[in-house]
């Protein structure tokens, strides 16, 4: 028998049809199906959770752990480790990394992130080189300037900022270098002629969105 084939006996035929359909729709293999199911059962025996399934960029702060009790992160597109994700809050709060297409952390954690992944393409510290924005993650205030967006090479993701607020002088051509934003509690922008609902669709998981008369 091949190393790499596992015969497992009494699996319901009905079961088995049904997972071999889901499989050809998503483009995947049985084995994967089957090592989700299976990285499921062995996280909540661990008392840890499974994040990440089907998400195409996860970004994860030092703030966003602590939330959080342990965690097996499976099969996110991208992940991003936050610069002020430490040895010791990676290694209290991630349990597994699985089937990961790029996982980005800081340099610091790097071997820790390389000791518990698996199956994943790419794991490296290079975040400007894999990803196609910016990202400014996990401070308390932040002011940024029409200036400030358009001297960015990319477009710009803001992700758990406390108080993130966009000056007087943002337009529709900075605004365009706005990528996303995400789990910032409180979002300030200046009144402007970009319609409301673009503002409003660059922003998730925002705690209070406003604009300034």
């Amino acid at each position: 028998m091949n190393s790499d084939t596992i015969t497992i006996r009494g699996v319901n035929q009905e079961i088995y049809r049904e997972l071999s359909i889901l499989a050809k729709e998503e483009g995947r293999n049985l084995g994967d199906l089957a090592n989700d199911a299976f990285t499921q059962y062995l996280s909540r025996s661990k008392g840890s959770t499974m994040i990440g399934q089907g998400i195409g960029v996860l970004i994860l702060s030092k703030e966003d752990f602590e939330k959080m009790n342990s965690v097996t992160i499976v099969g996110c597109k991208t992940l991003i480790l936050g610069e002020n994700v430490d040895e010791e809050t990676f290694g209290k709060h991630v349990n597994q990394i699985r089937g990961c297409g790029t996982v980005i952390a800081s340099e610091s954690i790097l071997p820790k992130v390389l000791s518990i992944a698996s199956g994943c393409n790419v794991i490296t510290s290079q975040r400007d080189e894999y990803t196609d924005t910016i990202d400014v993650v996990g401070m308390n205030k932040l002011t940024i300037s029409r200036q400030d967006l358009l001297e960015s090479e990319k477009p710009v993701s803001f992700s758990n900022v406390e108080s993130l607020i966009f000056s007087d002088d943002l337009d529709e051509e900075a605004f365009k270098k706005i990528a996303d934003i995400s789990h910032c509690r409180e979002v300030s922008f200046p009144k402007t002629p970009i319609p409301k609902l673009h503002i409003y669709a660059k922003c998730s998981h925002c705690g209070e969105t406003t604009i300034r008369e």
